[in-house]
């Protein structure tokens, strides 16, 4: 099974999200494997730091890890509680909400280098979620647990890393419970291995106060 201190498995729905639902579980997961305070960030005050960056915030439009990172570094994240998936996607979170975001717990990260399937190993192994950007394809999209990719690709998808077998890593996505097995998919190694595929890896930290 998937290890206790993650998330539940989450849906974007429509939103262009995956980025904002594979960080917050992956900060949720790290922070319980620490034994700290398990506090699930909002994603969408996360999505709308990121997409504020570039001044598109009205528009349904998805961002990239880095800008994710950036937005965190820039002004923390509030708890889901305070700032729902039911908020509005182009309105900044509310003043109680931002004072819970300054004062959320530190974020570090740290990128995939060399050798991606052992990096992944030595990342997992630690207990350190990993976000993983892929190359979605049909595929993917209409996998029953293993993905194999083949078809026409559909566009780049934010995943969250959190075990692996002889197989391959095993992800949690953000298309609900009903996508792959029960939300999780399984990616196998030579999958992993390949550059065109998992195109973006940070193995997500927690750190001190913001």
């Amino acid at each position: 099974g998937v290890q206790k201190w993650m998330a539940g498995v989450s849906d974007q729905g429509n939103d262009n999200s995956c980025v904002a639902h594979a960080m917050a579980n992956a900060i949720y997961g790290r922070s319980g494997a620490e034994e700290r305070r398990r506090i699930m960030p909002s994603r969408r005050a996360l999505w709308y730091f990121a997409r504020s960056m570039r001044g598109i915030q009205a528009s349904n439009d998805g961002c990239s890890p880095l800008d994710m990172i950036a937005a965190i570094a820039a002004h923390g994240y509030p708890p889901e509680a305070l700032w729902p998936e039911s908020c509005p996607m182009d309105k900044s979170p509310d003043q109680e909400a931002m004072r819970e975001a300054s004062d959320a717990i530190g974020v570090e990260t740290e990128r995939v280098y060399g050798d991606t399937v052992q990096w992944l190993k030595t990342a997992i192994a630690a207990e350190y979620p990993v976000l993983v950007t892929i190359a979605a394809d049909a595929a993917y999209m209409n996998n029953t647990g293993v993905w194999r990719p083949h078809g026409v690709f559909r566009g780049y998808h934010a995943i969250t890393a959190v075990r692996y077998n002889t197989t391959g890593v095993v992800t949690m996505g953000s298309y609900g419970r009903g996508h792959g097995m029960y939300g999780f998919t399984m990616i196998p190694w030579e999958v992993v291995g390949d550059g065109d595929r998992v195109r973006d890896c940070w193995a997500i930290s927690t750190t001190g106060r913001l």
